[in-house]
């Protein structure tokens, strides 16, 4: 991403289980995270997927 994208400014830059990480990105703690694409929570307009190469 950084080298497409330009450098980014992430707000944490911490590990956090599987089960807290919609709810971390949710309460705007972080910005981003690996997800998979079964993930139901992918189902709302609530959070943007995005393809990294």
């Amino acid at each position: 991403m950084n080298k497409k994208d330009g450098k980014f400014n992430f707000k944490s830059h911490k590990d956090y289980d599987d089960s807290l990480k919609y709810m971390i990105m949710s309460e705007e703690k972080g910005d981003a995270a690996p997800v998979s694409t079964t993930d139901g929570q992918l189902a709302t307009s609530k959070f943007t997927f995005l393809v990294v190469p």
